[in-house]
């Protein structure tokens, strides 16, 4: 019998680092300077609205693992749904106040450096009434028409919040399907033929954006549900390439990466869905790559573990990057430019280290108590347990003496 495939994918955990900081590039609004120093790299990091297709389809692939455990467990649909709203809701709420308090601790700071009292903007929150208020904390502000566009109804707080409204809602449909189980892969084939059809017909398109569905979005979040069904049952790169796995699955996922690249340096963009086709293509094939444990802390360390470490780091605060970052490069560019740090390469780089920085606090104490477990850390230290164990001639000799 076949060894079941292991499922645990470590290399998710550096992806979201990358996709958050991915996005947050995308939004920053870098210096000339920077943009006549190195145009290429800011082609590139201005597709960082690719990342969301990235978020999406490893959305799909941790959500299908979730909703294996929780068959297996027998774990209710209310239960099943609580969980995820308790790993989004009590950050994103806290998210919500330390924008507030940033954006007016930033202006009253700004007054009382320049003294100019009368340029404090306090008209950017004043367009919401409380019911918006309620709307907003319940991401059902996803729906309200009312605020232009889909992706800009959560604009005078935090633009980035609109994917939040999409994301619950595909928890909400994965938790449907634990009341009926054996028609879970119907819906799911389902709600990929419609968000397809819609997604490419120029007219249902944006009118069903608009509404604020996830069903455009589907077939992002599929292509992960996907990914994991394929591994699940065994349809692995292993069993397709065997011995060459990993030189095979390695030229895949570089030759997927170079061909971005060569599109974005020739000035196209790459079309939503094919980005997340290929980048859970480069997923499935990664998995070869993958560690089936972590590694062990090299001694003394190396560029290469360091860098690893940094990325986990950065994937398991990225929720908290994608809540602030906004905000917070929105402040520290106001403080920049009152100590005289502005329009520059320097500048630039600040701004951005500061902003990752200042997201760790928030993660620490704002999103890591809400975890229903902390996630394991991406580089394990052996237990002390384990290396007092006997071994060799001492276990030898201890089986003999108990003899």
């Amino acid at each position: 019998m076949k060894a079941p495939t292991q499922l645990r994918y470590h290399l998710i955990e550096p992806l979201r680092g990358l996709a958050a900081v991915w996005v947050f590039v995308f939004h920053f609004s870098f210096s000339e300077a920077f943009q006549h120093a190195f145009p290429f790299l800011h082609s590139l990091l201005k597709a960082g609205d690719r990342a969301v297709p990235m978020f999406f389809v490893i959305s799909g692939y941790c959500l299908a693992t979730a909703f294996g455990r929780a068959q297996k467990h027998g774990q209710s649909f209310g239960n099943f749904l609580y969980q995820r709203a308790r790993r989004i809701y009590p950050t994103f709420w806290l998210s919500i106040a330390v924008i507030i308090a940033a954006h007016f601790g930033t202006e009253l700071l700004k007054a009382l450096v320049t003294g100019e009292w009368g340029a404090v903007n306090t008209s950017r929150f004043r367009h919401y009434n409380w019911f918006d208020w309620v709307k907003i904390a319940s991401l059902t502000q996803i729906f309200d028409q009312r605020f232009g566009l889909f992706f800009g109804r959560f604009g005078s707080v935090n633009g980035a919040y609109w994917t939040l409204g999409i994301e619950f809602q595909f928890y909400l449909i994965v938790a449907l399907g634990l009341l009926r189980p054996r028609w879970s892969l119907w819906l799911a084939a389902a709600l990929t033929a419609v968000s397809l059809a819609t997604f490419y017909h120029p007219v249902w398109k944006f009118h069903v954006m608009n509404t604020g569905s996830c069903i455009p979005f589907w077939s992002w979040f599929a292509l992960g549900v996907a990914v994991h069904a394929l591994l699940k049952n065994g349809l692995t790169p292993a069993s397709l390439f065997r011995h060459r796995e990993q030189w095979i699955s390695g030229a895949l996922v570089a030759g997927l990466g170079i061909a971005f690249l060569a599109v974005t340096a020739a000035g196209y963009e790459v079309e939503r869905l094919v980005f997340a086709v290929g980048f859970a293509v480069a997923l499935w094939a990664g998995k070869s790559l993958d560690l089936t444990e972590p590694a062990p802390r090299a001694a003394g360390g190396s560029l290469a573990n360091y860098a690893y470490q940094g990325l986990c780091v950065l994937g398991a605060m990225s929720y908290s990057v994608y809540l602030l970052h906004n905000q917070a490069s929105e402040s520290w560019r106001s403080v920049l430019r009152l100590g005289g740090v502005q329009g520059s390469i320097i500048a630039d780089l600040l701004c951005v280290g500061l902003t990752v920085l200042c997201c760790y606090p928030f993660y620490l104490y704002c999103e890591a108590p809400f975890l229903r477990s902390r996630r394991r850390p991406a580089i394990a230290e052996v237990p002390a347990e384990i290396l007092s164990l006997p071994t060799g001639d001492e276990a030898t000799a201890a089986t003999r003496k108990a003899a």
